[in-house]
């Protein structure tokens, strides 16, 4: 019986009499040296598409690539390359995403977020848009900023936006 999709090969190796019937059938057989080196090449590095358009500069000795440059709410699509030393193989299927997420609250800004035990303070928020977040995302307050707004919490993580620039915050 042959496997599915096996083929024949003629070894010339077969014998045959009218008392016994000899054969020998192979398939997929390779010859390789005792001593060969393995055939599969080195890898130098990777490349990184961001819509088609190569981000990396040289081939990337690390399999991690943080896009700095992409922007909140923008589709794109991702492909990742092998750099060989004869060459670079086929881009890698794509993964489309759309970054989201909070803007963080930068070193200077003019509002200040503060914890204490069982409570988070904002100061400076006049007018702005504040939203309190647990966790796992979901919204327990939403109000307009004053010079000081106040959020009694139970002990946790949380995240509080202000304006839509976020920071997390750990209340004992």
């Amino acid at each position: 019986m042959m496997a599915n999709g096996a083929a024949l090969a003629d070894t010339g190796a077969s014998n045959y009499s009218k008392q016994t019937a000899t054969a020998l059938f192979l398939d997929d057989i390779s010859y390789i040296s005792e001593n060969a080196q393995a055939d599969e090449p080195e890898i130098k590095g990777y490349n990184v598409y961001r819509d088609k358009v190569r981000l990396n500069s040289s081939p990337l000795a690390s399999m991690s690539f943080n896009d700095k440059v992409a922007d909140f709410g923008k589709n794109y699509e991702y492909a990742v390359s092998a750099v060989y030393a004869a060459g670079e193989s086929a881009l890698s299927d794509p993964l489309r995403i759309n970054p989201a997420g909070l803007q963080v609250v930068e070193p200077g800004a003019p509002f200040e977020v503060a914890t204490s035990p069982g409570l988070i303070s904002v100061r400076n928020c006049e007018g702005m848009e504040l939203v309190l977040y647990t966790a796992d995302g979901k919204v327990l307050a939403h109000t307009t900023g004053s010079s000081l707004v106040t959020f009694p919490v139970a002990p946790g993580f949380y995240v509080v936006t202000v304006n839509g620039h976020g920071t997390k915050v750990a209340v004992r």
